[in-house]
């Protein structure tokens, strides 16, 4: 049990990154509770601007993506060997299946997961990334280049801009 204490402590069992909507209701670790209309984004657009957001992404955000965050919100490949090694496996498991329930960019924009507002959903994932809580400390603790550069955030940020410009939002 004091190896899962230090195990918890160091991968985090209780991860929360970008906590954007979903089905139902959703109480998070830290003991808020709060609603959500669907478990797929209500994105108000025509497939003309879903196709130029996810073109962009792929371009310039995916890449970042892959190297900083879609361990967990993404296909998770490549995962460490002690991501096999139970009590780590259960911890890993945990984070991956969470994040994933607040942004899966698995199948490219427009992602799973955590939506209902296109404007939070920009919104949130620049925020969460200019200040720093994703990737989540206790990742960081084992990765420790996985935090996003400026000129990763300025990525970030110019795509989420461009992509509410399409969408007219402000």
């Amino acid at each position: 049990t004091a190896i899962a204490l230090a195990l918890a402590t160091i991968f985090g069992a209780a991860s929360h990154g970008v906590a954007i909507a979903h089905g139902g209701k959703h109480n998070h670790d830290s003991g808020h509770t709060h609603s959500h209309d669907g478990d797929q984004a209500t994105l108000k657009a025509t497939p003309k601007q879903i196709a130029q957001i996810n073109s962009s992404y792929i371009k310039n955000v995916k890449p970042v993506f892959d190297q900083k965050c879609n361990a967990c919100h993404g296909a998770a490949e490549n995962l460490p060997w002690y991501a096999h090694v139970y009590p780590a496996k259960w911890l890993i498991d945990y984070d991956i299946r969470t994040a994933r329930e607040h942004l899966d960019t698995r199948d490219g924009f427009p992602f799973k997961g955590h939506h209902g507002n296109e404007t939070k959903l920009f919104d949130t994932i620049v925020q969460q990334v200019e200040t720093g809580k994703m990737p989540p400390p206790q990742y960081k603790i084992m990765h420790w280049n996985s935090g996003l550069t400026p000129d990763e955030v300025a990525r970030v940020r110019a795509w989420a801009n461009e992509s509410k410009q399409i969408l007219n939002i402000k």
